[in-house]
């Protein structure tokens, strides 16, 4: 019973990631998460910290009631693959370190790559952010049609859209191909700036000169972003840009990991989360570190 009461809260970013970024470092599912709420009014309290157990989460944000019996199936997938997850997680970061001491104890091999791209492509796919994109499609073709040409949708029917695309894997296969074709920039923080995280931790950067100019995130402009831990980020970029599988780059400037955190906060759907409890660095102007 406590399993299934556990299944109603549902987490579209995982509990195993979000740990990385405890204020009292990695505790598991009892980790406690700073969290900046961008929706709230202006009031000094925006800030707040919660378990990564509790939050973020959204009651039955995966279910499909159409299966009756088996309408858990999506959330009992990706609880599934955290379980791995949380392993490739642990081991990436540990061959971080282990590279910064020039040791060789931890390898992270091309299967590992592969295994965590594959997870970087479901996080993409399966936010809150995400699911929002259907209904911002909507908005834009009943701008651009007569108004009663289209079919009228309600919240129910943009979480069905979103429930087939989780189903078919179509996208996360796409992303999946996609990132498995980049090379890899590990980003070493050595600021007092953590890199933040937030409800939407997996985005692509149009680094091209024309930053408004929207790209397909197959361009070679844009790389693929996602913080691992307050020290620690991957950026994938495209083979004629970076040439070799793997760099490792030492971060000293603090408006390069602003920069960063600037750009994971336009893309959040709602919240921004931290280690630490101040996020005044995200009211530095756009500047490319």
């Amino acid at each position: 019973m406590d399993v299934e009461k556990e299944k109603i809260h549902q987490h579209y970013v995982p509990a195993c990631y979000l740990a990385n970024f405890g204020v009292k470092g990695n505790n598991g599912r009892k980790s406690k998460i700073y969290f900046y709420d961008i929706s709230a009014p202006k009031s000094g309290n925006e800030t707040r910290i919660s378990s990564v157990n509790k939050f973020p989460t959204e009651k039955n944000f995966y279910d499909i009631p159409e299966l009756e019996d088996n309408k858990k199936l999506l959330e009992n997938f990706f609880g599934k693959i955290e379980g791995e997850y949380s392993k490739l997680l642990e081991k990436i970061l540990q061959y971080v370190e282990q590279k910064k001491a020039n040791s060789k104890l931890v390898t992270f091999t091309q299967s590992d790559r592969e295994s965590i791209v594959g997870q970087f492509a479901m996080q993409i796919v399966r936010t809150k952010y995400y699911r929002d994109r259907f209904d911002s499609i909507y908005q834009t073709l009943h701008t651009a049609f007569p108004w009663g040409c289209l079919p009228k949708y309600n919240q129910e029917d943009f979480r069905r859209l979103h429930t087939l695309d989780l189903l078919n894997f179509k996208m996360a296969n796409f992303y999946a191909n996609l990132l498995n074709d980049r090379n890899w920039v590990f980003l070493v923080n050595h600021t007092k700036v953590p890199f933040f995280t937030s409800d939407n931790p997996a985005i692509f950067i149009n680094n091209g000169k024309d930053v408004s100019a929207p790209l397909s995130p197959v361009a070679e402009q844009m790389t693929f972003f996602i913080p691992l831990s307050p020290m620690v980020a991957v950026e994938l970029y495209h083979k004629n840009v970076v040439k070799k599988p793997e760099v490792f780059v030492h971060v000293y400037d603090e408006k390069s990991i602003k920069w960063y955190n600037i750009n994971l906060a336009r893309r959040c759907f709602r919240f921004i989360m931290s280690n630490q409890s101040d996020f005044s660095t995200l009211e530095v102007k756009d500047e490319q570190g």
